[in-house]
């Protein structure tokens, strides 16, 4: 008797786990198009390769703002020093997987920027691009996705900006978050890009 007893509660724990991953599988499928559409957007607005517009419609945590504020500015500065003004961009996206990890959608996305440019100094226009992979968390926050944290591993088109920091540990969501950690990581962050942006700011010898 309590070899079948032990029987049923495993048979019933499993199908619960086996219920919970197909719900879970099926609440992904289902919003699939939704979250595409939320990542991609905030990747040509605030997060690609070349900078961002800080728009922000798609961002939902106030200290990723803050460090794509700084990011960004950086971006901006290195160009203008650089004599480089990004005229046309376009964006493809390879999807690897998406996940439910805790609270959080989980994506991972490849996504290739080309783009052209022209050099201020002899007006050449100039063709470039670079295929970086993004890893994103999402959560929805008044029935709408909102990305959270959002990290570029960059491949073989190394970046002094980009190549700096995981922002998704420094921002707690890979890893031991508290909020004095990511407090203390974020300052770090934007130190860091204060120094890069003055660095930049210098005229080339």
């Amino acid at each position: 008797m309590k070899n079948k007893n032990k029987l049923f509660v495993f048979s019933l724990v499993l199908s619960i786990i086996i219920f919970s991953s197909i719900f879970i599988y099926l609440k992904i499928t289902a919003e699939k198009d939704s979250i595409k559409e939320v990542v991609e957007t905030f990747i040509k607005d605030d997060y690609n390769y070349n900078s961002g517009k800080n728009d922000f419609s798609t961002v939902g945590n106030e200290q990723l703002k803050k460090y794509l504020i700084a990011r960004n500015d950086v971006k901006a500065t290195n160009h203008k020093i650089n004599y480089k003004k990004v005229l046309s961009q376009n964006f493809e996206f390879e999807y690897k997987d998406f996940a439910k990890s805790g609270n959080y959608i989980k994506v991972n996305v490849y996504m290739i920027e080309t783009y052209s440019f022209k050099d201020e100094d002899t007006g050449k226009i100039n063709e470039a691009g670079a295929g970086n992979n993004y890893t994103v968390y999402l959560s929805k926050i008044n029935g709408e996705w909102k990305v959270m944290s959002a990290t570029i591993a960059l491949g073989a088109d190394a970046d002094a900006v980009d190549d700096e920091f995981d922002v998704n540990k420094e921002l707690g969501y890979e890893g031991n978050k508290t909020q004095k950690n990511v407090e203390l990581n974020l300052n770090k962050m934007l130190n860091r890009l204060n120094y890069l942006k003055e660095m930049y700011s210098k005229p080339l010898k």
